[in-house]
């Protein structure tokens, strides 16, 4: 885990959430900033994956990323990498309005 993840994360923070609705409190965004940081370079992280670990389902993680890093991005990562992490988000946005199975 980088410096920047342990400085957003308590210890402890592991396992598996239950599924949320939208109207639910959402994930803390410390761990979702942790998430994506850990994901980010390999595409974002499996759909399967982000709704074991965070409880959401992956278009809504992706849309709450960017509407984070847009508006308020965490100080202590490069804007390198909140723009890398805001990559991967819009293209999993992207893919899954594409998304038309039957």
């Amino acid at each position: 885990m980088s410096a920047v993840a342990r400085q957003l994360t308590q210890p402890g923070e592991r396992h598996r959430r239950p599924a949320r609705s939208a109207t639910e409190e959402s994930v803390p965004l410390p761990e979702l900033i942790t998430f994506a940081l850990r994901w980010y370079r390999l595409g974002g992280g499996a759909d399967e994956t982000i709704r074991e670990q965070l409880g959401l389902e992956p278009i809504r993680f992706f849309s709450i990323m960017l509407w984070h890093l847009a508006t308020n991005p965490p100080s202590p990562i490069k804007p390198e990498v909140v723009n890398a992490i805001s990559s991967v988000a819009r293209r999993r946005i992207w893919l899954a309005s594409l998304d038309i199975r039957d």
